[in-house]
């Protein structure tokens, strides 16, 4: 009896050695939070694996969460506060970036921090969302995030972008308020102009005639010589700039902290 309990106690400390070789320490760094279930443990363990190489590699922390039950959030503010509250980011700008999909409304949404909001400009954003569309309407939740970790990767390789700047919200150019801005402070002008002249006593008004020598300039006579002609010609520049497409709009989260970020419907 006792030959059995060795040799079970043996067998079961040999499967814990071999578990531990094949999955190391997966369940304590994973950051794939499968609430909605639509991932097997396989095709988690191999996300994870290229998550785990992209975040030594770039310093970005990645994370993927899915769900069906949004408490009555938006999916930004979801991805947001899921994000801020589950230990993500590294350093001390939390730098990374995590992908919602959200089952509850049939929408992905990818919430940016830190460094993550310069490498990934609403451009970029809009690129990767485009490109895993397609595999989410069509269900393949897997195939979505190999894509979403394919075009990560790719733009941490191209790095972030030498027109990339960020713009809060509540910041965003308008013509038409810029135009009212514009006319408002016209008339404020015009109003002061007018207060101020009539403020000064106009002095007597004094003829030029006053001033001339009358018989100090003779004309006589009068004749235009034509010299030539001379034409200069000079190539307008062309206003097309496409530098629109570094911006990465950010807004500040519950928790305070600023996020970058965009979605859509699948």
């Amino acid at each position: 009896m006792r030959k059995v309990t060795l040799s079970s106690i043996k067998l079961m400390v040999f499967l814990s050695l071999l578990v531990s070789c094949i999955f190391p320490m997966y369940g304590a760094t994973t950051k794939i939070f499968d609430q909605a279930n639509l991932l097997s443990s396989s095709e988690k363990a191999t996300l994870q694996t290229q998550m785990d190489e992209l975040v030594s590699t770039y310093q970005i922390d990645i994370g993927i969460v899915t769900t069906d039950s949004m408490n009555g959030k938006s999916s930004r503010t979801y991805a947001d506060d899921f994000y801020d509250q589950n230990g993500l980011g590294i350093g001390q700008d939390y730098s990374g970036l995590l992908l919602l999909i959200n089952m509850e409304d049939r929408e992905v949404y990818i919430s940016t921090c830190g460094e993550g909001i310069r490498y990934f400009t609403d451009a970029r954003i809009d690129s990767i969302l485009d490109a895993m569309t397609s595999s989410l309407a069509n269900q393949h939740y897997s195939a979505a995030c190999t894509t979403f970790l394919s075009k990560v990767e790719s733009n941490l390789i191209s790095g972030i972008p030498s027109n990339q700047y960020t713009e809060p919200e509540g910041f965003k150019f308008s013509w038409s308020s810029t135009l009212l801005y514009l006319v408002i402070s016209v008339i404020i002008s015009f109003i002061i102009c007018i207060c101020v002249s009539k403020s000064y006593k106009r002095p007597t008004s004094i003829s030029g005639q006053a001033y001339l020598n009358h018989g100090s300039v003779h004309f006589t006579r009068k004749e235009d010589t034509f010299l030539g002609r001379h034409i200069s010609k000079r190539k307008k520049e062309s206003s097309n700039n496409s530098s629109g497409g570094g911006r990465s709009s950010t807004h500040t989260s519950s928790s305070g902290r600023s996020h970058g970020g965009g979605g859509r419907s699948f």
